[in-house]
């Protein structure tokens, strides 16, 4: 059984287990498959912000429910499908978001 499977139109919502808003986080943006992790999606959270430009990976096995949102259109007419997914409290994540590189920050790795 495939946890998410996408039509030409839409994501079909798919529950994993019927409590998952109390065992589960949600979280909104962008679906992508990932690019090379078969079990894995990317989440992009800001489609249209470089500032705020961020995205998860999650684990296929970690998602319990998954739903569309209304589509997001740009200036120019272009369709932004939009999703929630609500992810297994515990289950770890990746996160990777834009920032800022100043003059006083340093690498967390010590010893050059």
């Amino acid at each position: 059984m495939q946890l998410l499977h996408k039509t030409e139109d839409y994501i079909v919502p798919y529950t994993k287990n019927r409590d998952y808003r109390e065992n589960s986080v949600c979280y909104e943006g962008v679906l992508r498959k990932h690019h090379y992790e078969q079990d894995m999606v990317i989440l992009l959270t800001s489609p249209l912000s470089q500032e705020d430009a961020a995205f998860y990976e999650f684990r296929l096995s970690d998602i319990t429910h998954a739903e569309d949102l209304p589509n997001i259109v740009t200036e120019t007419g272009e369709n932004i499908r939009m999703a929630r997914l609500w992810v297994k409290k515990g289950s770890t994540g990746l996160l990777m978001q834009t920032f800022t590189v100043q003059a006083e920050e340093r690498s967390p790795r010590r010893g050059s």
